[in-house]
């Protein structure tokens, strides 16, 4: 079995409202599903940018959240 393939950015549905929980937990479970593939997750905001922008959503590395804070 071959690596994962990435979402089509059309898979995922954020809701609208900004810095809402939900995307945030939305876009920690693309790069958690991405797993050892690490080249998927940065294909998918890339494609999700336009809409992330037109919606004002922040990604988890615009927001600190990519990394584990102690």
């Amino acid at each position: 079995m071959g690596p994962p393939s990435p979402p089509e950015p059309e898979q995922i549905q954020l809701v609208s409202a900004p810095k809402d929980p939900a995307q945030v937990r939305a876009l920690q479970v693309q790069q958690d599903k991405a797993g050892p593939h690490k080249e998927i997750y940065p294909y998918v905001i890339q494609e999700l940018r336009p809409t992330l922008n037109e919606l004002g959503i922040s990604t988890l590395e615009e927001l600190g959240l990519d990394k584990v804070h102690y």
